[in-house]
């Protein structure tokens, strides 16, 4: 699968668009592309769920897995723009107490420089 990213405020922050179903089976995929995009010296992740309808517990597992490893380098990740669902699923695993959560992508970019 194919996944897109943009970068906002001078290069410094990643946007990258969630695909509608985030599940088990493009789980490690998706790990493995948020890790490349750390590699290469990104730390400033903003997670777009705009388009999102399904994430399962391996697709959180991909997000919170490289949480971690952005913030040991001064970074972190960020959601924006989760949908009811989402929001009910981050409250029930408790990463709404991990991840900050915006109500939009501006925000979430925005947030890097507050």
């Amino acid at each position: 699968m194919e996944f897109h990213f943009s970068k906002h405020l001078e290069d410094k922050v990643v946007v990258v668009e969630i695909p509608k179903y985030l599940s088990a089976d493009i789980s490690e995929e998706f790990k493995d592309f948020l890790y490349d995009i750390v590699e290469k010296g990104n730390h400033w992740i903003v997670i777009d769920l705009s388009e999102a309808e399904y994430v399962d517990s391996s697709g959180l597992g991909a997000i919170v897995s490289r949480l971690a490893y952005c913030r040991a380098l001064k970074g972190d990740i960020r959601l924006a723009a989760p949908s009811e669902f989402m929001k009910s699923l981050l409250k029930i695993t408790h990463l709404d107490q991990v991840l900050k959560v915006y109500p939009d992508t501006d925000a979430a970019i925005s947030s890097f420089t507050d």
